[in-house]
């Protein structure tokens, strides 16, 4: 498994070189301990915020892309238990440059005589980042001296964290595999390229892990072929044969069988709890990933009870999970973004702007995929969205709203519920969250509406003193309405709430779907002809088998 971006293990070091100190602490590297190879770096805190360390020399990163990033923790015995985090810093260059913001992990505490704990998340670099600062600090302040040590760090292009390893090469690949497998003679698998292409949930497959442990994927039965047909036979009648009646496909049943190879007894427990872990998926499910060039992905949950057995005294462990995909259809998984969705945005057509109201989206996959729309107002309506390859369509009914900025009038405040006026019909709603701004300290900030009496007044709750009623000046500024359309759920959602909302569109017979290959989208609003709305298009290329 490659890192992109990869922080050499500090135990590697003989020194502090790539790590200076931050927070006003100091930093030395001691070999008294460490959580990987022989040695760690031991920072001394300061009383000041963020002691820790920070590497010396940026790390060139690419914009919009996401990014794993963990580390190792520890709070030696005889010391204080204090709370950490990874900060990365993102840069609009490799040097120099401006900070653009900083993202970071879950702080986690650890108490004295602990075990190593891990920091890890997984973080987006800003539109204009180019380089990124890696910190392992305790956020707070605390006690002049004291300690705790820091190793095994890792930064690398990915939407999940995968295990730590150092740079394996393909004889260490070897070497474990052997070891694992002795004293059985040696398969075939010695040579395996590991390279980290199966996964469930967090759990990484064809791998060597931070105890040395491989994790081999052997097969997935179910995975490569047509989930099970269901079509009826109706006979026909009297006559021969049956009449042509549409099927459908059932829930992918797949058995996901492997084995993980120990180095040494000890590690058996550890790995199995791992392995039970993983794949606890009764009350709620996991993504089963396949690294095929594109990444294909299943939802899945357990079918059956698991079978894990250890066949040797070494500590190799044969594992068969049964698992149940409740689509049947394989997603790509575009790791760009937090669910798997590629994103083709098409502007509304306006009469005045030509191409406008056109757009293609492209499956690349063997089967038809349903999509996610999210249409950004105003639309006067109706207006339609049409998959001009598949001539399916769906209509939207109702009226949505654009960017409102309406111009405050009056302010009152009267037993922590604030009540603003404005000069002119708002067009807001009870439910709709605002911007108030240029009002007056008290009442500006961000506020969910309570209620609108009237079209030139609305309420919100803010917590102040009793404030008369009185001329005032300012701003309210909401959002455009977006609408969200799952084709394959058949869920319809307005600003985030699905209630009721199925009715603000018309379908016909079958909701809109992606045929294999491109397809050529146009949006319009029959009720403007300029428009200024927007058609993002969510999907994920599908496949059969």
């Amino acid at each position: 498994m490659a890192r992109n971006n990869l922080i050499v293990n500090p135990s590697f070091k003989t020194n502090t070189t790539g790590w200076s100190a931050t927070g006003s602490s100091t930093i030395t590297r001691i070999t008294t301990d460490a959580f990987f190879g022989s040695s760690c770096l031991e920072i001394t805190k300061a009383a000041a915020v963020n002691s820790g360390a920070v590497i010396a020399s940026r790390i060139s990163v690419s914009a919009a892309t996401s990014y794993a990033v963990a580390g190792y923790i520890k709070v030696p015995a005889g010391e204080e238990t204090g709370a950490f985090q990874i900060n990365v810093g993102w840069y609009t260059a490799l040097s120099g440059g401006s900070l653009i913001s900083t993202t970071s992990t879950i702080s986690l505490e650890n108490t004295p005589g602990d075990d190593w704990i891990r920091l890890m998340g997984v973080m987006t670099a800003p539109s204009l980042a180019l380089g990124a600062s890696i910190s392992v600090v305790q956020p707070l302040a605390g006690t002049v001296g004291k300690k705790f040590y820091a190793d095994a760090f890792m930064f690398e292009a990915a939407s999940y964290v995968g295990e730590y390893f150092d740079d394996v090469t393909q004889a260490t690949e070897n070497k474990y595999v052997n070891l694992g497998l002795t004293p059985l003679p040696i398969p075939k698998i010695t040579g395996m390229q590991l390279n980290a292409d199966v996964s469930i949930g967090s759990l990484i497959l064809n791998t060597v892990d931070e105890n040395g442990v491989v994790w081999v994927c052997t097969d997935i039965e179910g995975w490569w072929v047509h989930p099970e047909p269901e079509v009826r036979d109706i006979p026909r009648g009297w006559g021969d044969g049956s009449y042509d009646v549409r099927g459908r496909y059932q829930a992918r049943q797949i058995t996901l069988n492997g084995v993980f190879l120990t180095p040494d007894p000890s590690l058996i427990p550890v790995s199995r709890d791992k392995l039970i872990q993983e794949t606890d998926l009764v009350y709620v499910g996991g993504w089963l990933k396949t690294n095929e060039n594109p990444t294909k992905a299943s939802f899945v949950r357990l079918s059956g009870q698991p079978d894990i057995q250890t066949v040797n005294a070494r500590g190799r462990t044969e594992f068969s999970i049964g698992l149940r995909a409740p689509d049947p259809l394989k997603y790509e998984w575009y790791e760009g973004h937090e669910l798997g969705y590629r994103a083709v945005t098409i502007a509304g057509e306006d009469s005045g702007t030509p191409g406008s109201g056109t757009g293609t989206v492209t499956n690349t996959g063997n089967a038809y995929s349903p999509v996610v729309f999210e249409v950004t107002g105003p639309i006067v309506g109706p207006a339609t969205i049409l998959n001009e390859t598949t001539n399916e369509s769906i209509t939207i009914i109702g009226a949505l709203r654009g960017v409102l900025t309406p111009t405050v009038s009056n302010r009152a405040l009267t037993g922590n519920i604030a009540t603003l006026t404005t000069s002119a019909a708002h067009g807001l709603l009870a439910g709709d969250v605002v911007v108030v701004s240029g009002v007056h300290a008290t009442f500006n900030g961000t506020f969910t509406i309570l209620t609108v009496p009237t079209t030139t007044t609305l309420t919100y709750a803010k917590t102040a003193n009793n404030v008369a009623s009185v001329a005032s000046s300012g701003t309210i500024t909401s959002s455009a309405d977006i609408l969200e359309i799952d084709t394959r759920d058949h869920e319809v959602a307005l600003n985030g709430d699905a209630v009721g909302k199925r009715s603000l569109i018309d379908v016909l017979a079958e909701w809109t779907l992606l045929a294999p290959g491109a397809n050529v989208f146009s949006f319009y609003d029959d009720g403007d002809a300029t428009s200024s709305a927007s058609l993002t298009v969510y999907y994920r290329s599908a496949w059969l088998g």
